[in-house]
C-alpha cells in the first residue's frame, strides 16, 4: 500500500512539474515572431536570422545552446520558425567585427 502510495504521490509531482513549465512559457513577455528564414550571419554567440514575416523583415539572434523544441537544429535557410523574441536588440559580433544585431530568441518551434 505505501509503494503504490509513494508511486501516486511521485506521478502527481511529475505532472504538476509539466503542468508549471507549460504555464511558464505562456508568461513570457516578448514579441511574436513566425516566417521563413531568408539568410543567416554566424556570430560568436550564435547565429544571427533574417527572417520573412507577414509585418516585413525581422532579424532575430539565436544563442549558441538554444535548442529549439521539435527538430533540434538551429535555424537555416527556407527553414520556417515560429516564437517569441526579447525587445532588446543582441549584437553580432563576428571576431572583432560588428555584423548586425536583432532581437534574441526567447523560445522557438521550427520546421525542418
Amino acid at each position: 500500500m505505501k509503494k503504490v502510495f509513494a508511486i501516486c504521490i511521485g506521478l502527481a509531482l511529475a505532472l504538476l512539474g509539466q503542468i508549471a513549465y507549460a504555464q511558464s512559457l505562456g508568461n513570457v513577455k516578448g514579441v511574436a515572431f513566425g516566417g521563413r528564414v531568408t539568410a543567416i550571419q554566424p556570430c560568436n554567440t550564435g547565429i544571427l536570422a533574417y527572417l520573412a514575416t507577414a509585418r516585413g523583415p525581422l532579424s532575430v539572434m539565436w544563442f549558441w545552446g538554444n535548442l529549439p523544441f521539435a527538430s533540434y537544429l538551429p535555424p537555416h535557410p527556407g527553414q520556417y520558425v515560429l516564437g517569441r523574441a526579447g525587445t532588446t536588440i543582441a549584437p553580432c559580433v563576428l571576431g572583432t567585427v560588428p555584423y548586425g544585431g536583432g532581437l534574441p530568441i526567447l523560445y522557438h518551434g521550427s520546421s525542418l
